[in-house]
């Protein structure tokens, strides 16, 4: 996973610290979300290795392909991570559960690779 993204996220948790509490008015499922988050990321890292000319091709691309495999909205997508990133504590939790996903994925693709 890209550090630098991890870096900022975590640092938006702590700058916004002091706003609002309550979990936000999802509409998508998190565990649904936390896939697709995943592969963002996973995405995300790809792209940063990729050519400056390529960049915004490549990330339209890559959003457009995840959420056309997740079958879901890209703008419904956005939007729910935005309610999730204005939210410092559900965003610390989301991220926390975003982390396990991300180590089960790790196990499964070592235990793939011992065999």
């Amino acid at each position: 996973m890209n550090y630098k993204i991890t870096l900022i996220f975590i640092g938006a948790v702590f700058i916004f610290s002091n706003c609002k509490n309550e979990n936000p008015d999802l509409s998508i499922e998190e565990d649904k979300l936390i896939e697709v988050f995943y592969d963002m990321h996973t995405a995300g890292y790809v792209i940063s290795r990729s050519p400056d000319e390529k960049t915004d091709s490549l990330k339209k691309l890559y959003i457009d392909q995840i959420c056309k495999i997740h079958n879901i909205d890209k703008y419904e997508f956005l939007n729910n991570i935005s309610k999730i990133e204005n939210n410092p504590k559900y965003f610390k939790t989301f991220y926390e559960k975003l982390e396990v996903y991300s180590d089960s994925i790790k196990k499964v693709n070592n235990k793939k690779q011992d065999k």
